[in-house]
Parts: structure tokens; C-alpha cells; sequence
């Protein structure tokens, strides 16, 4: 088609023009959805408790009047913000966007001295049993290429790589 041509055409036109690649991302997904036990610490909280948590999980900045916040609240699918504690300590967070027959999981990330622990796995899977209750039957997410333990993690869980993306700056 037209509009493929174009994009297959534009991205070395970008490069000839010294457009850098700035970030290559994979488009996983999976099916079918089966539950998991929900993992201790696990809990779903309202919007506005996730966004604070988040920010100080990721050092982002104050969650009110940002455009992450105002995206979320604007999304229209049913929504799972998910957190993780430990020892009353919060380790790590997650997002769902479930419509249909399908969830989205988004922002999932743990804090960096408490990685490789299995805390975000216990996210994704407590969004994922949240999502298959409601009925969701497929699942997908987003993940930056070089995010080798993730990818490890999502491939575990029987994630796949249905396309890939990038993006390109100017220099």
C-alpha cells in the first residue's frame, strides 16, 4: 500500500538527513490469557495514589498537570493501576487498559536496587488474572529493545514479538 511505501521510504530518507535512531521498541503480545494467583503485596489502588507512586518509584516529576496524568485520565477503557509492596515498602507499579477482549500493560517498572527479584513479573501477572476475570482473552505490551531482563521476563510469560518500531531525532 501507499502508506507502507511511504514509511519504508522515509526512514533512510531521515538517516541521509542526519536523523539519529533514538529508540528501537518491540510490540509483544499474548493469547490466550489464563489467571495467576494474585502475589502477596499486590493491590490496586485509584489513579491518583498510582501517579504519586509511580513519580517516586521513577523520580519523576509531581503527577498533577503533567500529560502521563492527564493521558490517564483520559483513557477510555476500564483501568488496573497495580503496586507492589514489600515490608510496607513500595517496590513496584504497573498499569492495565482493558477493553473488549484485550488489556494493554503499560509503565510497568521497579525500582532499581529492588530489580531482578520477580517483582515486576508479579505485576504483570496480578494485571494480567485482573484483566482475564474481566474477560480479557489477549494481552500486549510495549518494551524497548535493549531491555534484555524484561524481554527475558515477558518470553517466560509466553509474550511474543508481533512488530517493531523506532523512532528517529533530529542531531
Amino acid at each position: 500500500t501507499s502508506f507502507n511505501h511511504l514509511a519504508l521510504s522515509l526512514d533512510p530518507y531521515l538517516a541521509e538527513r542526519g536523523y539519529l535512531l533514538d529508540e528501537r521498541s518491540l510490540v509483544l503480545s499474548l493469547a490466550p490469557l489464563s489467571p495467576y494467583p494474585l502475589p502477596k503485596g499486590f493491590t490496586l489502588v485509584p489513579l491518583d495514589q498510582w501517579l504519586v507512586a509511580y513519580c517516586a518509584l521513577t523520580g519523576r516529576q509531581e503527577p498533577t498537570k503533567t500529560l502521563h496524568s492527564y493521558i490517564l485520565q483520559n483513557i477510555v477503557g476500564e483501568c488496573g493501576f497495580a503496586l507492589i509492596h514489600l515490608d510496607g515498602e513500595l517496590v513496584s507499579c504497573g498499569l492495565a487498559v482493558f477493553e473488549a477482549d484485550l488489556v494493554g500493560l503499560f509503565d510497568i517498572y521497579t525500582h532499581p536496587q529492588r530489580r531482578n527479584r520477580g517483582f515486576a513479573r508479579e505485576v504483570v501477572e496480578g494485571l494480567l488474572t485482573w484483566a482475564y476475570q474481566r474477560g480479557a482473552k489477549r494481552s500486549y505490551l510495549q518494551v524497548v529493545s535493549d531491555n534484555k531482563a524484561a524481554l527475558h521476563m515477558y518470553n517466560q510469560l509466553g509474550f511474543r514479538e508481533i512488530y517493531h518500531y523506532w523512532y528517529r531525532i533530529g542531531a
